[in-house]
């Protein structure tokens, strides 16, 4: 025996009686109310008390039959899955405690639009680093996969990937190794009861990826152009920039990886590198300090070290991180005995930096953290005050090009690894 309550009045069906051959009647007053993908059945049930409910039988677009199933407490059943907005037959039947069956109501329904159609109808597709990145709306929340493929050279289109997603706002973004020229990619979404929307095409060039050189802590570059050269002996303002991802800290006493600079034991230079393992110091003037953030490895960084002639600052991702005052003319064109000058990558013969790096510039201005936010992802090479721009994204060899008219092209001391990675500035959502 099972109660129900409804409102004031409690309803009682005794389920235990003896099972009979007899067949309910069939529902009655039956209407619905269409919406995007199916309809809601609204009905009268057979006056009978041992109705165990209704059933609906129906056959979705592929030719599969489906049945679905409501409570006899309600008066309502719903079906879902349907792809298109033809007219269709659903049969309706009521069914009792033994499993009789009523005659069949026979509905003619014209479901709403297709939820996967409303969805297909939203999805943007854009470049992404050998491939692409696709978003759509799916305001209903349903459980979908977005699938995507694309042609190939010999015209075929060939699975690139499948996603699957309830989200309202659906987000991909797919890596690959397709090279940045246009192709063509097919996208469709798909339900689990195997329908699928129209299939959209779209034609989208792949970004390209960057090349980037592992210093993996056995390589550095020297610039001999800077090497007792009168217009860098004293600079009363200077900016370095550089962007990194630390594949090791440093295993060697004393635990120093130089970045960028010179390094010669006088009080007239400047230096970035990392100490303690996980800390940028900005070596300034005979002095230094230590940055407020601890950088994790495997991850890419924007440093940047400033001089105006009275503070140093240091920058990280474009956010001022710590600052020193400071006083003195700093000399960038020292060499000596001791070091090979302005390097990139090593310091004192030793202190190699075990990392990848890119984008590496020094100015004769000291940027203002507006200009270095702004200019993290790459500047102009005629901009005021640029002496050097490499950005280590030729991909081959161990010569890396200065982009600035100065053409401080610099050589490697060894040979090195490419690695590639997404862009400046790319975000996989």
């Amino acid at each position: 025996m099972i109660a129900a309550v409804s409102g004031c009045e409690t309803i009682i069906k005794d389920y235990s009686n003896t099972p009979d051959n007899v067949a309910p009647g069939p529902v009655t007053n039956v209407s619905y109310t269409p919406f995007s993908g199916g309809v809601t059945f609204h009905y009268t049930l057979p006056d009978d008390e041992d109705i165990m409910g209704v059933k609906a039988v129906y056959t979705n677009e592929m030719g599969k039959e489906f049945l679905m199933l409501a409570s006899g407490y309600i008066d309502t059943l719903t079906i879902i899955g349907l792809n298109t907005t033809e007219e269709r037959e659903v049969n309706l039947y009521a069914i009792d405690n033994s499993g009789n069956v009523s005659t069949p109501v026979t509905v003619l329904i014209t479901p709403g639009e297709s939820e996967l159609e409303v969805i297909a109808q939203t999805i943007v597709v854009a470049p992404s680093p050998g491939g692409i990145k696709i978003s759509w709306d799916n305001p209903t929340r349903v459980y979908i996969a977005v699938e995507t493929s694309y042609k190939d050279a010999s015209g075929n289109f060939v699975p690139y990937d499948s996603y699957y997603s309830d989200a309202q706002e659906g987000r991909r973004s797919k890596l690959g190794s397709l090279e940045a020229v246009p192709v063509e990619f097919a996208v469709y979404v798909r339900n689990r009861w195997g329908n699928q929307s129209e299939v959209k095409y779209f034609t989208v060039t792949p970004d390209p990826y960057v090349s980037h050189p592992d210093m993996a802590g056995k390589v550095s570059f020297t610039v001999p152009y800077f090497h007792n050269n009168s217009a860098y002996t004293a600079m009363q303002s200077v900016s370095y920039e550089a962007w990194i991802k630390i594949n090791n800290y440093s295993k060697v006493e004393p635990f120093m990886a130089t970045i960028m600079g010179v390094e010669d034991g006088t009080d007239k230079t400047l230096m970035l590198r990392m100490v303690n393992d996980d800390v940028i110091q900005a070596s300034a003037f005979g002095g230094g300090f230590m940055s407020n953030t601890h950088l994790e490895l495997n991850k890419w960084y924007h440093l940047a070290l400033t001089y105006d002639g009275s503070t140093v600052r240091l920058y990280i991702n474009g956010q001022l991180d710590a600052s020193r005052s400071r006083s003195g003319y700093h000399n960038m064109s020292v060499v000596n005995t001791n070091d090979g000058g302005f390097m990139i990558g090593q310091s004192l013969g030793a202190r190699f930096f075990d990392g990848e790096i890119r984008d590496v510039r020094v100015w004769r201005v000291a940027r203002t953290e507006t200009e270095i936010r702004a200019g993290q992802c790459g500047v102009d090479p005629y901009s005021e005050g640029l002496i050097a721009n490499w950005k280590f994204d030729e991909g081959h060899g161990t010569e890396i090009k200065d982009a600035s008219p100065n053409h401080y092209d610099i050589t490697s001391n060894g040979a090195f690894e490419w690695i590639v990675s997404p862009p400046c500035g790319y975000v996989e959502e």
